[in-house]
């Protein structure tokens, strides 16, 4: 139905756009053959050019979205309103079909006029007496007239000027222009713009009579003569009418320089300024995403020293991490009476030259925890405080396109010594609920921990929107935090969506997307 109306109101203001300029640059011209087809240009493009349309596609950040199964939406349910738009549709229907029974009426009354009367073939032309006292009319080639309304040299006018309308298919541009009422009624303007399209075929038909016929003078007395018309149809062309005036005045017009024809050349831009105001769609077409993966095995290894630590730990971590392809060096450090390191100053790097760190700490009371990280496969070097203890940032490649960010949470209390695992490493599968044929979804990647000697397990999402998503666990929401709280074991499933799905179900709140948690 919007499709609909929007072509309506886009063929309602072609046509208003078509009539202003017929009005403002063509209606006291007399070159009239151009004029009608000006004017049967305005009523096909007006029908045609909705149809056409320009995509401007525009780069966006992509966010994310949801729609979420079981979730009471009591909540959102709006009041019931009346639906203007449907009720106008129905109105514009009704009137439309009332318009087209009276149109096909019209047909139907001439096709009865014809058959009854019977029709004689001269040349071209079907003419069809009558003895109806109707308006001498043409419909494609039939001319129809009653004989007895006219003298013989005024009948010959007559049929002079229905000829000029059947050799000229006049019939077709009626047509037309009843069926563009029909269809655009709403809209003053086309009742206007039929008009003028009458008026110009009487203009055509007009010239061309009084081109045709002795006496240019005894046909605009007939004019004059025949100002009170009889019955007419108004899909025919009726030698009566109520433009009289206009065409006899048209007819001592002096005729228009064809040069002055360039006006034409000034509706296209005009139409032009029309379909890329109207008729340009913009599709909003997301940057390159976080890239699909399907799974990516990273391998990080992480070990850790605090002011406890001894020479031997010292030295047993330079050893362990030359294996890995690290080379790691402890100078100056300095211990207070207790044996506990208030200084210490750390190099790294490593064996293939690809990566290097440095880091110094200094406290009379002992130095924070200190972690080195090192992943020899993406030549990732770290080293740095730690004063929580519970947490480690490894990053892993994606596809060879640059580098993302992944926080674990890392719950090894046992040994303080050593930040990841007792053996000072830990595996990290990343996986992708990523679906190639679904437009409509956003990448989540799910990382699970796994310690040798813990069966701990987290789940964190990461993703390149910054803003934090709305959160459902089985239909009711829930914290970043608590959603971080949850077990892996006792999740049955994570959908994530983005787009215009989540704020027509949620509203405002799920602008920056939503995860949806469903518990086993």
């Amino acid at each position: 139905m919007e499709v609909f109306i929007s072509h309506l109101w886009k063929s309602a203001i072609l046509i208003t756009l078509f009539y202003g300029f017929y009005k403002i640059f063509l209606q006291k011209e007399t070159y009239f053959h151009s004029i009608r087809y000006f004017l049967l240009s305005g009523a096909l493009l007006s029908i045609i050019i909705p149809f056409i349309t320009i995509t401007k596609r525009i780069e966006m950040t992509p966010i994310q979205g949801v729609v979420v199964n079981n979730l009471n939406m009591n909540n959102f349910v709006k009041e019931a309103s009346i639906d203007w738009i449907t009720i106008g549709m129905y109105a514009y229907t009704i009137i439309a079909l009332v318009l087209l029974v009276k149109f096909l009426f019209q047909l139907t009354s001439i096709s009865q006029i014809i058959y009854k009367n019977g029709y004689t073939k001269v040349d071209t032309y079907y003419f069809v007496e009558t003895s109806s006292k109707i308006s001498p009319f043409s419909f494609f080639s039939f001319i129809v007239y009653n004989p007895t309304q006219f003298e013989q040299d005024e009948l010959n006018q007559v049929l002079a000027h229905e000829k000029a309308h059947a050799l000229g298919m006049h019939t077709l541009d009626n047509i037309l222009s009843n069926l563009l009422v029909i269809l655009l009624w709403f809209n003053p303007f086309i009742w206007l713009y039929k008009k003028n399209i009458t008026q110009n075929l009487e203009f055509i038909a007009d010239e061309c009579a009084q081109n045709t016929i002795k006496s240019q003078h005894s046909y605009q007395q007939l004019l004059l003569k025949m100002t009170i018309p009889n019955y007419q149809m108004t899909i025919a062309n009726n030698f009566y009418n109520s433009l009289l005036k206009k065409r006899i005045i048209m007819l001592h017009k002096q005729r228009s320089n064809n040069k002055s024809q360039w006006k034409f050349v000034l509706m296209m831009p005009l139409l032009l300024a029309f379909i890329f105001v109207f008729n340009t769609k913009t599709v909003a077409q997301e940057k390159d995403k976080t890239k699909k993966i399907v799974k990516i095995d990273v391998e990080v290894f992480a070990m850790g020293l605090t002011k406890e630590s001894s020479k031997k730990d010292l030295k047993n971590i330079s050893s362990t991490f030359l294996e890995k392809g690290l080379q790691v060096k402890f100078n100056h450090v300095k211990r207070n009476s207790n044996n506990d390191i208030i200084a210490i100053h750390i190099d790294a790097k490593a064996k293939n030259g690809k990566a290097a760190a440095s880091h110094a700490s200094e406290l009379e009371n002992g130095i924070n925890p200190i972690q080195i990280s090192f992943d020899n496969e993406n030549n990732n070097l770290s080293i740095g405080s730690n004063t929580d203890g519970n947490l480690s940032k490894y990053s892993y490649s994606k596809s060879g396109k640059g580098n993302s960010f992944v926080y674990i949470s890392n719950n090894d209390d046992d040994d303080k010594n050593t930040w990841v695992t007792t053996k000072g490493s830990k595996k990290v599968i990343i996986e992708t609920d990523f679906d190639e044929n679904d437009s409509d979804s956003e990448e989540v990647i799910k990382i699970t921990t796994k310690n040798d000697d813990s069966n701990n397990k987290k789940i964190i999402f990461s993703s390149n929107n910054d803003k934090e998503p709305l959160i459902i666990l089985d239909g009711k929401e829930i914290t970043q935090k608590e959603m971080d709280a949850l077990d892996t074991d006792a999740i049955k499933s994570i959908n994530v969506y983005k787009g215009t799905k989540a704020i027509e179900k949620y509203g405002k709140k799920a602008i920056n997307g939503v995860i949806v948690i469903s518990k086993k």
